[in-house]
């Protein structure tokens, strides 16, 4: 089952698409010499329209990922620059999480939650809860490794764990990354806000000890009157500010990528983690994208005949 986004739909293909279509479908409803068309043949005729439309829409969706991801070349951990980008490497956990079904170490787990629902050819099986670790871990090659957020990350791997309880009638589907594991990873490197964050908060836990450190505090005192002014107060932030600062530098002097983290962009929302090649994942998008191309085109021809043959079908 595939998500349906808006942005699917502003791409030229799908907008000349939709605009072919209902011109098409409204000349094809206005030239029909029927004055009465069945108000259900009209009903199963949209239905097949509008869905022809949205598999459409999914099927360019998915050729336009599969152009992405053959156009972004594959990175280097240590020489990646900030924006989208293409990793292949190996998991690491920065904390132990143990997977809630399976009892699995890991360093991510999803897992859904189904119930078994009647229908008039048996039963069907209905989601009703989807659980994700969303904690970080690392993602390592020979050159270095560098923060996942994996929030919002589209997770292309097959489930690992399957469980029933309740006399069978519901039914948990567990995923998730072992410790130690290739990946394949898209998503946009930017500045870590969390290592931002980290930096904010040691300045003013640094200001806030100096001034319950009185002893300290009247080193800066230095027309020694006994008292902190202005001038030696913003000496002492900037004090503090060089200081924390130059701890920052080591920092990423031993490890240049410690402030980066790749996490689902604002401006490209493209971010995916694969237990798949690359060869896989492009053949995967392509035969995909053509393929609901074609059925969308299908669907929609069928919506006019639906009402072409309106007085024939026997609705």
């Amino acid at each position: 089952m595939f998500k349906i986004k808006f942005s699917y739909f502003t791409n030229w293909q799908t907008s000349f698409f939709i605009v072919f279509a209902l011109i098409y479908y409204l000349f094809s409803l206005l030239t029909i010499t029927n004055p009465a068309i069945p108000y259900k043949s009209i009903i199963i005729s949209l239905f097949f329209l509008i869905t022809g439309i949205i598999v459409f829409a999914v099927g360019t969706n998915n050729l336009k990922k599969k152009k992405l991801i053959e156009d972004i070349p594959t990175s280097k951990i240590r020489s990646l620059a900030m924006g989208l980008v293409e990793l292949i490497g190996k998991t690491s956990e920065i904390c132990k999480i143990i997977s809630p079904i399976s009892k699995t170490e890991c360093v991510y787990y999803m897992y859904t939650a189904e119930r078994k629902v009647a229908t008039k050819d048996g039963y069907r099986w209905e989601e009703f809860r989807t659980i994700k670790s969303d904690l970080p871990f690392y993602l390592e090659d020979d050159t270095g490794k560098i923060l996942v957020d994996p929030r919002n990350v589209c997770f292309d791997y097959c489930y690992r764990f399957i469980d029933y309880t309740n006399g069978g009638n519901t039914r948990y589907k567990e995923w998730y990354i072992l410790n130690k594991e290739e990946a394949f990873l898209i998503g946009t490197a930017e500045k870590s806000n969390d290592f931002l964050q980290q930096s904010k908060n040691d300045f003013v836990e640094t200001i806030k000890k100096l001034k319950n450190n009185k002893q300290e505090l009247m080193k800066y005192d230095t027309n020694k009157d006994g008292q902190i002014d202005i001038q030696e107060w913003d000496c002492a932030v900037d004090n503090i500010s060089n200081e924390l600062e130059q701890k920052q530098m080591e920092a990423l002097s031993l490890d240049p990528l410690a402030d980066v983290v790749i996490k689902k962009g604002s401006f490209n929302d493209t971010f995916i983690i694969s237990e798949k090649s690359q060869k896989d994942i492009i053949s995967h998008y392509t035969y995909t994208g053509f393929g609901y191309i074609a059925l969308g085109i299908l669907a929609s021809l069928l919506a006019v005949v639906i009402l072409s043959f309106s007085t024939n079908l026997n609705f």
